[in-house]
Parts: C-alpha cells; sequence; structure tokens
C-alpha cells in the first residue's frame, strides 16, 4: 500500500487547480469573473445575481436558477456532464429549504429564489469536488475509490460539505443504487462503511418517505448513541417540511423530547433558545421577528447569560415546547 500524505495532496491540489482554471479560461469575460467570486469565496457579483431573484419575485415573474445556468457556460466549468441535469434540479429544489442558518434561525421557506442563490452557487463546488473522484454516488458513498483518492477525500478539510444535495438530487431522480446504498447503510450491521451528516442531510432534503420513514427507524433504535440522536434532529429542520414534520411526529409519539440532544435540537429547529423559553412562557406569542436579521429583537430575548445555561427551563413535554411559538411571518 502506497504512503500518501500532504505533499501528495497538494499535488493533487495544484492539478485540480490548473484543470479548473483552463475550464474558466473557456467562458466570456463575466461569468470568468462569476467562476472567480465561486472558488475564492467573494460574493459580490453573485449578490447582484440574487438581486435579479428579487426583482423578479416582487414583480411576479416566473425565474428559476435552472432558467438562470441554462442560458450561461458557467455550470459547464464546474459541473461534470453526466450529472448538469442532477445539478440543474437541486437548485430549483433549494426553495424547499429553510433558508435561515445559524444557531438563531428559524425555519421559514420562501417561493422567491432570492435567499437561496448564494447556496446555488456554493453547488458549483459540490458537483466540481464529486467529479474530481471520478466514480458514481454510490461508490462515492461506500468509499469505493483508488487509495490515493480516498486519502485526498478523507484528508481534505470540507471536501464533502454539500453532497448532501447530490445525494438528495440522485434519491429524487430515482437513482435506485443510491437508494439502496442508503437503506443498506441504515439497515446493515456492517463496518466498511457508514452513514455520515452529509448522508443524514442528504435524506431529509430529500422526497422519499421510505427513506424519511427508516430515518426515523434509526433515531427510535439510537439507545446509547446520543451523537446519533443529535446528528439526526440536528438535521430535522434543513430538508423538506414533510422530513422534519416526520421526524417530529415521531418524537412527539415516543417521548424523545427527554433526551438533552433532542431537546437542544428542538430549540435550534423553532428558534427558542433557552432564554427565549425563559422570557416568554408557554401559550404567549413571541415578538415580531425581523427577517432582515434573521432573529428576534435582542431586547426582547437577552437575558442573563448563567439563567441561559440552566436546563430545568426548557418544557419537558413537546407540546408545551412547540405552544410558545407564535405564527410564522409571511415571506
Amino acid at each position: 500500500m502506497a504512503e500518501y500524505d500532504r505533499n501528495t495532496r497538494q499535488v493533487i491540489d495544484r492539478k485540480r487547480e490548473k484543470e479548473l482554471r483552463n475550464r474558466i479560461r473557456k467562458l466570456n469575460e463575466e461569468e470568468k469573473l462569476l467562476a472567480e467570486e465561486v472558488i475564492g469565496g467573494k460574493r459580490k457579483l453573485v449578490q447582484k445575481v440574487a438581486d435579479e431573484f428579487y426583482a423578479a419575485s416582487k414583480s411576479h415573474k416566473e425565474l428559476t436558477p435552472s432558467q438562470w445556468f441554462k442560458q450561461r457556460e458557467i455550470m459547464q466549468a464546474f459541473v461534470p456532464e453526466e450529472y448538469r441535469e442532477s445539478f440543474l434540479y437541486m437548485v430549483d429544489k433549494l426553495n424547499q429549504f429553510s433558508f435561515s442558518y445559524g444557531w438563531s434561525r428559524r425555519t421559514m421557506r420562501t417561493a422567491g429564489y432570492g435567499p437561496q442563490i448564494r447556496e446555488a452557487f456554493s453547488l458549483l463546488t459540490v458537483y466540481e469536488n464529486f467529479g474530481y473522484c471520478k466514480v458514481s454516488v454510490e461508490d462515492y458513498i461506500y468509499g469505493r475509490m483508488d487509495e490515493e483518492t480516498l486519502d485526498y477525500v478523507k484528508n481534505t478539510w470540507r471536501f464533502s460539505v454539500g453532497f448532501s444535495y447530490l445525494y438528495a438530487a440522485e434519491i429524487d431522480r430515482g437513482n435506485q443504487k443510491v437508494i439502496d446504498a442508503f437503506k443498506d447503510l441504515i439497515l446493515s450491521e456492517s463496518n466498511t462503511a457508514y452513514l455520515d451528516q452529509e448522508m443524514i442531510y442528504g435524506i431529509v432534503r430529500s422526497d422519499s418517505e421510505e427513506l424519511h420513514k427508516l430515518l426515523c427507524d434509526l433515531l427510535l433504535a439510537a439507545r446509547l448513541q446520543e451523537g446519533l440522536r443529535q446528528s439526526i434532529c440536528e438535521a430535522m429542520d434543513e430538508g423538506t417540511k414533510e422530513a422534519f414534520l416526520l421526524l417530529l411526529d415521531t418524537i412527539e409519539k415516543h417521548d424523545l423530547i427527554r433526551y438533552s440532544s433532542i431537546k437542544r435540537s428542538i430549540c435550534a429547529a423553532v428558534i427558542l433558545s433557552l432564554e427565549t423559553v425563559i422570557l416568554f412562557p408557554a401559550g404567549k406569542r413571541l415578538p415580531p421577528y425581523s427577517v432582515a436579521t434573521q432573529t428576534w429583537t435582542r431586547t426582547a430575548c437577552l437575558t442573563r447569560y448563567s439563567e441561559s445555561l440552566r436546563p430545568s427551563v426548557v418544557p419537558a413535554n413537546i407540546r408545551t415546547l412547540l405552544s410558545v411559538i407564535g405564527s410564522s411571518p409571511s415571506v
């Protein structure tokens, strides 16, 4: 078995960058600048694209990300040809997911694509990373790659971040080999491969009711695996509303709120920080929510840090917990 280290991975990095920049050179000047933003992390021009979608939404014009990408060539520089339909499918599905992120997020969705355009451009790098592996999606899930590629994938920081969108797209498009791979990882006792966080996100972002139910069964079977429960529940509001409601129903029916990891996850999913629960008892509507800042007004929610750490202030019953929530703002 050959030995691989940072030096071998740097060689791959340089080769990948050279190949990507060769593809970018074939784009027109405007799209070259956009591509440079995608790989450089800046988002000035991407924000201009987002503004187009905000404007289209306000004027009630139908504009989808797939329509925008089809009219341009930037996708060809990043997405392997055989997965371009998968990419186009997923960028149009982004509005089915919550558009706010972080611990202060609230589970809200909007029909417009403005808030999701940055994520749509991030998907370009997801598919470009996957294209480097030169394997099928199911082979990637099982880790069936040559040794050097596997070493690179496992040791490159954030390489697989966002792969959940790729998984969800393949599941929704009926890729049975990918569906069977997920079923095998959930049901099999083999330790040759395992279900990671991106795969859990992929399941909740898909429309597969079968996989949603299997994920619920896995949640019930977690027993002493607190980490597994936390991984599943922290992903529950990152996908479709159907997956969220099914997992929430499972938690309620089996009184899983008694586990601290699930209690924390539910609080995060419904933007109930512990201090919010202190200030607004069950039955009282929360104060106005600011969409611009994606958080509650500071004066309404902040309390002493020492109080926010007391686990006893969180209601033990999930219905009591959820009764604190007011109506979601219309977006």
